[in-house]
């Protein structure tokens, strides 16, 4: 028998399902604290060429007749129904100091920025380059049904690569811009309504899980770099947004002099690459 429900509640719930009202959501958090907020861009995809589309990229923007800064969250958003929840396993271990800011995702001339403010103990302190908790090596869906979707079960796993390569592609965008000289720095981000669990093994050998708030997962994927993936719950998202504005917004304030001082060597180093920390 035909769904006798009203179409507006059918339409409202498989949107749902499909997470479109977390992106809104996310979409909506940037905005207020003063981000541009941009949900569904397309850039060219570094391995394929073909349009890759970005969930949203959340950006605070300083431009000049001379020069453009972008500091940015490229935010890939997984909505989850249900009993969904995510796991990220870890051994325990914590990012040394620094490492967090130094892995940040840029454009050639936007790790003059990074290498330039690794060098301000007052930025590296900054709660937003700080990993709170253990690193991740690997994250999955839990509690799925072996006979569900492909989609559902690797939600974890596609999250990742279309983050990584989504942030790739745009910096490598900014490289290439042959025009005005741009400084991007930007963060992969994954926004989940799941609840998120670190799981890890204690002392004795025994398995130790415990929910968190948020985490940061170390990927390498097809890169040979090192990449850092801040994987936030919804319930976070505030406190992660205004870290991140509050951080970018002093790195801007103690480089934007330097770069300032520098511009003519910056253009002549402006090469087509992107750079990855480490």
């Amino acid at each position: 028998m035909p769904d006798q429900k009203p179409l507006k509640d059918r339409v409202k719930e498989w949107m749902v399902k499909t997470g479109y009202p977390l992106e809104m959501i996310v979409a909506k958090e940037f905005r207020d604290v003063g981000f541009s907020s941009q949900p569904t861009q397309y850039v060219e995809d570094i391995e394929t060429k073909k349009l890759r589309e970005i969930d949203l990229h959340a950006s605070l923007c300083h431009w000049t007749p001379k020069y453009r800064i972008i500091f940015s969250c490229v935010v890939e958003c997984k909505g989850e129904v249900n009993d969904a929840a995510w796991v990220m396993f870890s051994t325990g271990t914590r990012l040394p100091e620094g490492w967090l800011l130094l892995h940040t995702i840029t454009s050639s001339l936007g790790r003059k920025i990074v290498d330039k403010a690794s060098d301000i103990p007052e930025l590296m302190k900054l709660p937003f380059f700080q990993s709170s908790g253990h690193t991740a090596y690997g994250m999955v869906r839990a509690l799925t049904n072996s006979g569900g979707s492909d989609d559902y079960r690797d939600n974890c796993f596609k999250a990742v690569q279309q983050v990584s390569n989504a942030i790739l592609s745009l910096a490598s965008a900014y490289s290439r811009n042959q025009g005005e000289p741009t400084f991007f720095v930007g963060r992969p981000v994954i926004v989940t309504s799941a609840p998120l669990f670190e799981a890890r093994l204690g002392e004795a050998g025994e398995l130790v899980l415990e929910e968190r708030a948020q985490g940061l997962l170390s990927w390498r994927g097809s890169q040979a770099s090192e990449m850092l993936i801040d994987v936030v719950t919804k319930p976070a998202l505030p406190g992660f947004v205004a870290a991140a504005k509050n951080a970018y917004e002093l790195l801007q304030c103690q480089c934007q002099p330097w770069i300032e001082s520098s511009l003519e060597q910056f253009h002549r180093d402006n090469t087509p690459i992107t750079i990855i920390g480490g």
